[in-house]
């Protein structure tokens, strides 16, 4: 059905705006996908470069004929069962980008073929239920892990929409969601941003989500819907960028970018919008790392004390220069000796996303083991997700593992405390069910449901 006609406002009047949105999905994706279809020359160059392919059981399969089944799948022709291996066990480390001499997007390719996957072996009821059942488990334990570490009030600050801030910004601090379960970075990150002395606004939180945790469940329709929404609560503010934190986010609204700003020019000819009032509504999403280089000297201005350590740093590619910017920020830090340390860095483009077990494990094998030979104080995470994970495992090394604004921290005379790692290495649950108790119930939660929710969400 074409729908960017003339008649459009005619047409739009009789149908709802969810009925739109996957209009205007499926169209957007039928051009991707052809453009993706058209130029692919199945030469399997982005199969043999996978680092994910050695954990699976098409290991060693000819990669001309697995590459051409992907594109059989996209084009609703036949496939194979082995296609579908590789497409399920994607997990976005980006090595693949390069590879490709046609200059195709492979990750995109293979998130597309996951997607048409996912929609023919479920009706969009379905999907949308377990989507929705996921996402309220999500939001459930990001409340939850808050809790014990930080007070409502801050919490509800957080994750606001426009309540009590600002109406016009120069910067949007967009820190995502999950970030929320260690606030002692999130708040690093704030204290760097008020010592810099920057005018920027918070959002994040459930309510700000980019709509990945629906996309990834093959609810295109609803993740896109609430991207959208998240992207008009940010341009609110009339920001020159926005600022993320979390690596999923910044490969939403970059790579992806046009699967939102689409829906936004085409909502808006219905309904008044920031985005429809702006000259260039496309604004930068540039992650924290770039903007701490971006004002680098200003940052090093910032430092008091030097912090006499041997760090490693843990390091994942697939999100553009973040590798490079963060050892030279770290770098930066008077008395940091950098070592440089032997990872498996192309295996995903963060720790919770790989989801094969040898493969994170091998990961982490790697990870520890050079991390101990090369007899450093401290492991250094990049990103909230990976300090989550890993952070429990100082108690089985000689050396700490902190994030890097921690580290910032330090050099500039502040610390938050690491309450969820206390947590982890202590794995006391009677201590923490004491410490936290009046806090939980504070935040809503009954009594009869905290141990079991303590314990699912400490084992994330």
């Amino acid at each position: 059905m074409y729908i960017y006609g003339d008649n459009f406002r005619t047409f739009y009047q009789f149908i709802t705006v969810d009925v739109l949105i996957m209009l205007i999905n499926s169209e957007f994706l039928s051009k991707r996908i052809k453009k993706i279809t058209d130029s692919c020359t199945h030469c399997g160059k982005c199969f043999e470069v996978c680092p994910i392919v050695p954990y699976t059981s098409i290991k060693g399969m000819n990669s001309e004929l697995i590459t051409k089944d992907v594109i059989g799948i996209l084009k609703d022709e036949n496939f194979s069962q082995n296609s579908e291996v590789w497409v399920n066990s994607c997990e976005k480390s980006g090595i693949c980008i390069d590879a490709c001499p046609e200059d195709i997007n492979p990750r995109e390719m293979l998130t597309y073929a996951k997607l048409k996957l996912q929609s023919d072996s479920e009706d969009l009821d379905k999907i949308q239920k377990k989507s929705r059942s996921y996402f309220r488990l999500l939001s459930n334990t990001i409340k939850f892990v808050s809790a014990f570490q930080m007070p409502p009030d801050s919490y509800q600050r957080l994750i606001s929409v426009k309540v009590n801030k600002k109406k016009k910004s120069k910067n949007v601090f967009y820190f995502g969601c999950n970030i929320l379960q260690t606030p002692h970075i999130l708040f690093s990150c704030i204290e760097i941003f008020d010592r810099l002395g920057i005018d920027y606004e918070i959002a994040g939180g459930v309510s700000h989500c980019c709509g990945i945790n629906h996309m990834r469940r093959g609810d295109l329709q609803t993740g896109v819907r609430m991207g959208v929404n998240s992207l008009e609560h940010f341009l609110a503010y009339e920001p020159e960028r926005i600022i993320t934190f979390c690596p999923t986010c910044q490969m939403q609204y970059t790579e992806y970018s046009d699967l939102y700003s689409e829906e936004l020019e085409v909502l808006n000819n219905s309904r008044k919008s920031v985005f429809h009032e702006r000259e260039n509504p496309k604004i930068p999403f540039v992650h924290i790392t770039k903007f701490l280089i971006d004002n680098f000297h200003q940052l090093n201005s910032l430092f008091v004390k030097p912090v006499k350590k041997r760090v490693g740093i843990h390091l994942h590619s697939g999100v553009e220069e973040i590798e490079k910017n963060v050892q030279k920020i770290v770098s930066s830090v008077p008395g940091i000796e950098l070592v440089e340390i032997k990872q498996r860095r192309d295996h995903s483009y963060q720790c919770p996303s790989l989801v094969i077990p040898e493969a994170k494990e091998a990961m982490r094998h790697q990870l520890f083991n050079s991390a101990r030979e090369a007899n450093i104080d401290s492991l250094v995470t990049v990103y909230h997700s990976c300090h989550r994970e890993l952070c429990g495992e100082q108690k089985n090394h000689p050396f700490e593992i902190i994030n890097f604004t921690s580290l910032l921290g330090e050099a500039m005379s502040f610390e938050y405390s690491d309450i969820l790692k206390n947590f982890k290495i202590e794995e006391d649950w009677d201590l923490v069910l004491k410490q936290a108790k009046d806090s939980l119930l504070e935040y809503g939660f009954h009594k009869e449901d905290i141990e079991k929710l303590l314990l699912s969400a400490l084992d994330r």
